[in-house]
């Protein structure tokens, strides 16, 4: 994606998000899937996030959460991600899905996410993943201590 040797080119990533937001309304009410054209933009921002370094990672986490249709998105196409999964048996957008989940972070409305998280989690169980160690590993906006969470534990 960059040209220096960095795994996300800022400026690439300011112009789709950007353009993603503005398409894309922020409600709490409803979370609007992201066309095919952004779902792939997606897919191909959670690979390079998967491989960033922590500062990169930073980075991408910055921007997104100021764009709060990108942020909705992200949390619509986590959802996607697992229905993926569900409909495939393939445990690879449970990756996507989680790093999806890392960039969007709790946003402005945590609940959501939350329950985001735990559909995500049982998701991985349900591929035989070890979720804890998943979601350690990914860190950023994911709670490293989201299995102690009420949420996943009424599941």
């Amino acid at each position: 994606m960059a040209q220096d040797g960095s795994a996300i080119d800022i400026n690439w990533l300011r112009e789709r998000l950007r353009a993603i937001d503005r398409a894309s309304p922020a409600s709490p009410l409803c979370f609007c899937p992201p066309s095919a054209k952004n779902a792939d933009f997606f897919r191909e921002l959670c690979d390079a996030y998967r491989g960033a370094p922590p500062a990169e990672r930073d980075m991408v986490r910055r921007e997104a959460a100021r764009c709060e249709g990108v942020v909705d998105a992200l949390l619509a196409f986590l959802y996607g991600c697992i229905e993926e999964f569900r409909g495939s048996g393939d445990g690879s957008p449970l990756m996507t899905a989680l790093a999806a989940a890392s960039i969007r972070g709790d946003g402005p409305d945590f609940r959501d996410f939350y329950m985001a998280l735990a559909e995500l989690y049982t998701a991985f169980k349900e591929a035989g993943l070890d979720p804890v160690v998943h979601f350690n590993a990914m860190g950023g906006g994911v709670p490293a201590d989201f299995h102690t969470f009420a949420v996943v534990r009424g599941r």
